[in-house]
């Protein structure tokens, strides 16, 4: 377990870290200081794919918006730099299906919703913008689960939404399924490796 970068208080000024922690589990559990991100961030999004940790986007001490994207290596305790997204994104999500790395929505440097998916193969040196949401919004999460990403929730232009969709990414179908009972951005979204997917 990984928990990177952030932000705290310190009066009257937000401080955006570019910390990485890893949880050693075990009787003498402790959390490990690694070297730090690339770039200090908040409101980022992460994801781990192919022995790697994942960062993308976020905010700085400014509150602007960041295109950055890199990814840290679990064998070499090292970061390397990704190509940067066709959008910078601020409180969205991503999400992991089929091999590649999704972005999904959030608001961008002008805090405009953001109705674009983009993907990032690792081999890719290029991310693609690969569909639409019907809803652009921040605070959203997604999962990727049997091959599809989830999407969930998250804040419109007409406030929080209980949306819920699943799209898939081979044949571009997306599929409206039953909303959340109450309406909820910027939340915790988690799911069952027994189910075949990843988080």
């Amino acid at each position: 377990m990984y928990a990177l970068g952030g932000s705290h208080l310190v009066w009257p000024k937000r401080q955006v870290t570019d910390s990485l922690e890893k949880f050693r589990p075990g009787d003498d559990a402790v959390w490990e200081v690694l070297p730090p991100l690339r770039h200090g961030r908040c409101a980022s999004a992460a994801a781990s794919l192919g022995g790697f940790v994942y960062a993308l986007g976020g905010c700085n001490a400014e509150g602007k918006a960041l295109d950055f994207a890199e990814r840290f290596s679990i064998t070499q305790s090292v970061w390397e730099p990704l190509p940067a997204m066709q959008k910078p994104r601020c409180n969205f999500a991503a999400a992991v299906a089929a091999g590649s790395l999704y972005a999904v929505g959030g608001y961008d440097d002008n805090m405009q919703d953001i109705c674009t998916i983009e993907r990032l193969h690792p081999s890719s040196t290029q991310w693609s913008v690969v569909s639409l949401l019907a809803v652009p919004r921040w605070g959203l999460r997604a999962v990727g689960c049997a091959g599809c990403i989830f999407i969930v929730g998250g804040h419109s232009s007409s406030g929080e939404v209980c949306r819920v969709e699943r799209w898939n990414p081979s044949t571009g179908e997306w599929l409206d399924l039953p909303p959340l009972r109450s309406a909820r951005r910027s939340f915790g979204l988690a799911v069952s490796s027994k189910w075949g997917c990843q988080a």
